[in-house]
Formats: C-alpha cells, structure tokens, sequence
C-alpha cells in the first residue's frame, strides 16, 4: 500500500497544517473515548461511588498516556530532522532507539503503578466505598503501559514522517474494541470499575501491535536497526534530549492535576464528582489544541532539519490563528451547552450538576485564547530544539497557579472549590505569554544559519 508520509519543507503550509492535523484530531478524539467510555459506562452503571472512583483512577490513565506521548515525542522530533535533512540511514536508528527506550519506561510505570496504587489514591483522599475500585483500574492499567508506550512510539514515528493516517485508523479499531469491551465487561459480567481497565488494556494492545504493523511494512527506512550501535546511542541521546523535559512536562502538569483532585476530593463526593466529569469535558475541549500542537512540532522539526526559518515562522503563524479560532468557537459552546455536557458524561443529582456547570463556565472561557497559544509555542520550542521551554512554562503552568494559586484561593483565603476553579482557569496564561517572548526574540532562528 502506499504510504501517507508528506514533506514539510516545500509547498502550502496553511494546506499542510489542516490536512495533517484533522487525522491527528480524529485520533486524539477517539483515544479519548477511551477514557469517556469508561466513565460513560461506569457512571450509569455503578452511581456516584463508582464515577468519583473511574474519574480519579482515569487520572493515572491519563498520566500513563500523557508520560508515553512525551517520552516518545523525542521520536518525532529526531526522525522528522533526519527526514528534513535528507538522512535515511538515521532514521532506523532512531526506530531502535525510541523502541529500546519505551521498553524501559513502560517496565517503570508498570512497577511504580502496581506497587504505589494504593498509597496514592489514600493520599488523593478517595472516598471509602471508591477506594478498592480505583486502585484496581490503576494497577491494571499500568500494568499494560508497554502498549501504551509501544502505540506511542510507532505513531510518534509516523508523525515525525508526516503521517496521520495510519494511527488515526488502528486507534479508531481499538476504540470500538474498548466501547464493546466496557458494555461486555462493566455492565455484562459485572466486574466494575477494573473492567473498564481489563477494557482499556485490551484495546491498547490492539492498537500498539496493528501501528508497529503499519510502520514495518509501509517504512522501510524506518523499521529498527541495531548494526551501527553508535548511531542507535546518538539517536537515543537526541531522543532523551527532548523526551526527558517533554516526558518531565507531561508529569508536573498531570501531577498538578492529581493534587488539584486530591483538594477538591476533600469538599464532599458532589464536587468531586463534578470536578472529575468537569475535568473530562475541558480536556475533551482541549483536543484541537493538542492535534495542533502535534502537527507544529513535525513540521517545524523537518523545516528545521532543512534549515528553513521562515517556514518555522509560517508555520507558528498559521497553527496560532487555527488554534484560537477553534478554541474560540469550542470555548462558546461549552458555555451554551454546559449542563448538557454535564449529563451526558455523567453527572448525577442536582449538586453535583450544578458544580460542573460551575466548573465549566470558569474553565471554559475567557482562558480558552490562552491554553492555545501556550500548547502552540510549546509545540514550537519542542520542535525548534528548546524542549526546556515546555518543561518551564509547565511549572507556572502546573506548579505555580494551577496548584499554587488553588491553595492561595482555595485553602488560605477561604473561596473554596470556587477559588481552585479559578486558578485553573488562570494557570494558562504566563506560559502563552513566555513561549511569545521565545518566538518573538528569534534566538533559535540563529541556530539554523
């Protein structure tokens, strides 16, 4: 079959941009749907007990999945610079490499998450009667991660190759198999909260052994190669280059998430209800943003393989306007359709509806101009060689005002899961503002001359 890999450095940006990132989107939506279905079909079977536990054990999900897309995220920026520049023998290299060292993280998860399941859900503050459910889904979860990571890196490599179409199609697979799966083993046999996890392994392992599929036999230049041991280890030092702030990134912001939670835990089972269905409907909201980001971060790492600054630019140019334009409209019909959106992914009672709504119209607004312009030039440094960058806007981001200020608001001047809300919708803003200042200065364009 033919392959869908597309060259960045030449032809319309503005086309390129929107043809590669609505496969991206699609996928990010329907990965998503993962953890949707899993709460969709908990919720309305298991009550609130059983949505407070799905919603903080998903959390653990999340950040499994959020490590793995920053780990391998080094693979897209390093085969899409030996794409850019030409290099096709380093590109098997690099395979290797981001292979070897997805193995390695996903055996780390896997301990860490079994073993600390417990400890970490009691520390969250888990109500009694979700506790037991929670930490099952976790260690089953993370005892999956090697699909996780495995998907991950095959698809961070076709990324990199400027492929979308390929994981856009296995995960759309594994996403019907995990939606039967959840009906199957949550409502059928009735095993609760640990088959949506048993659910969502399955369905990872899946997608993680069909995209390594589809990598061998449509990139040959990319399958892994182990003769030049030298090449393999430059590879996996310019991999951990950006994978380890990438990755770092990814895990104060989910860990900032999990303190947030284990805050809001603490006002009663309606708020954190809310704030966990609340939660899932803002990052569902925030998708877009991210299909953007990804396609930045290929893009401006093949163009800066080619050694074309101006295209860089162009690039940053085009993915801002589309960002803030969708976001923009996203943004409105949350606003509008905000207790819909409460009911349908599960929220149950009058107090805890009422306490998403809440949730959403301060999340969800005028904040919506800033999370885009921040993903978009992170993105950008991650590509343009400043992973860094990412990992500091993500402490003002994540530790700063997402957590700082939560406690500030929450817990020192009284206002409560009010006030925690409110530093959320804050925590966006430095960091749009900084990645500007990064663009704007143009130091990384005198790397490329």
């Amino acid at each position: 079959m033919k392959s869908s890999e597309q060259d960045f450095t030449k032809g319309s940006i503005p086309q390129q941009l929107v043809a590669f990132t609505l496969p991206l989107l699609a996928a990010n939506m329907l990965q998503y749907c993962y953890q949707a279905a899993d709460m969709i079909v908990v919720g309305q079977v298991m009550g609130n007990n059983g949505l407070v536990a799905i919603s903080n054990a998903s959390m653990i999900s999340f950040c499994v999945g959020s490590l793995a897309i920053g780990m391998t995220g080094g693979g897209t920026v390093a085969i899409a610079r030996c794409k850019g520049s030409g290099d096709t023998e380093g590109q098997g290299a690099v395979s290797a490499a981001l292979f070897a060292l997805s193995a390695v993280c996903a055996l780390a998860v896997a301990a860490l998450g079994i073993g600390f399941a417990q400890p970490v859900f009691e520390a969250l503050n888990v109500p009694g009667a979700s506790l037991s459910e929670a930490v099952a889904y976790m260690a089953i979860v993370c005892g999956g991660a090697v699909f996780t990571f495995g998907y991950n890196a095959a698809c961070s490599l076709m990324k990199g190759l400027g492929d979308a179409r390929g994981p856009l199609a296995y995960i759309a697979l594994a996403t019907v198999v995990n939606i039967a799966l959840d009906i199957v083993l949550v409502a059928g046999c009735g095993w609760g909260v640990a088959g949506a996890g048993w659910a969502t392994v399955i369905a990872q392992g899946f997608s993680c052994v069909l995209a390594i599929g589809h990598l061998v036999r449509r990139y040959p230049q990319a399958r892994p190669q182990l003769a030049d041991r030298a090449a393999v280890r430059r590879s996996a030092a310019a991999i951990l280059r950006v994978g380890i702030p990438s990755a770092s990134q990814m895990v104060v912001v989910n860990l900032s998430y999990l303190l947030v939670t284990g805050m809001l835990n603490g006002f009663g089972a309606d708020v954190a209800t809310a704030s966990g269905v609340g939660l899932k409907i803002s990052t569902f909201s925030g998708l877009p943003c991210w299909a953007i980001g990804q396609a930045v971060t290929a893009m401006t790492s093949q163009n800066a393989g080619a050694r074309k600054p101006e295209r860089m630019r162009s690039v940053v140019r085009s993915s801002a306007a589309m960002s803030v334009a969708v976001i923009g409209v996203i943004a409105v019909a949350t606003q509008v359709f905000a207790y819909d959106l409460a009911f349908t992914f599960g929220a149950t009672g009058e107090a805890a509806i009422e306490t998403t709504v809440l949730y959403l119209r301060i999340t969800c607004s005028f904040n919506a101009a800033f999370y885009a312009l921040m993903y978009c030039f992170d993105s950008f440094a991650l590509g343009s060689g400043a992973p860094r960058l990412a990992l500091v806007n993500a402490f003002f981001d994540a530790v700063a005002i997402r957590f700082g200020l939560a406690w500030l608001l929450g817990s020192v001047l009284g206002f409560g899961f009010t006030g925690i809300y409110v530093a959320q919708a804050l925590s966006p803003v430095i960091p749009a503002l900084i990645g500007l200042a990064y663009y704007l200065r143009g130091a990384w364009a005198k790397r490329l001359e």
